[in-house]
């Protein structure tokens, strides 16, 4: 079996990763704006969905390979997996504080600041995982 394709697919979702990274950063500047932290919001749930679709193939991908040709690329998948599911929970947050917002709007009405109280994504857990997946991956 050709590796190449099982290459291409771990570039694009590196490629999607690096991406989300990016449109969170400017999910936590545009917090202010709610228009842009929704258009940011919307940016980043089809990035997650591309994602999710890229990694799907990957797997499928990788059985075709033979069982021994697996190891390192099921390693990968691996890391894959977890740093989406740590982007998709910072999503959920994300989305959540968009809906404490509103319902607080509605509560108070125009009274309220435009700032959404949005927590900051990243913890221990998930630096360690990054510095991981950084160092694997080279970037």
């Amino acid at each position: 079996m050709d590796l190449s394709f099982i290459e291409e697919n771990e570039n694009y979702l590196l490629k999607i990763i690096r991406d989300i990274e990016i449109h969170y950063q400017k999910l936590i500047k545009v917090k202010d704006k709610e228009e842009n932290y929704r258009k940011e919001l919307n940016i980043l749930r089809f990035k997650i969905k591309m994602a999710k679709i890229s990694l799907r193939s990957y797997k499928m991908e990788l059985r075709e390979l033979p069982k021994l040709e697996q190891g390192p690329y099921r390693f990968k998948c691996g890391l894959f997996d977890e740093n989406l599911n740590l982007i998709q929970n910072d999503f959920k947050s994300a989305e959540e504080c968009l809906v404490i917002h509103e319902d607080k709007i509605i509560q108070e009405g125009n009274r309220i600041s435009s700032f959404i109280d949005f927590p900051q994504p990243i913890d221990l857990q998930k630096q360690k995982k990054d510095n991981i997946f950084k160092k694997i991956f080279k970037f």
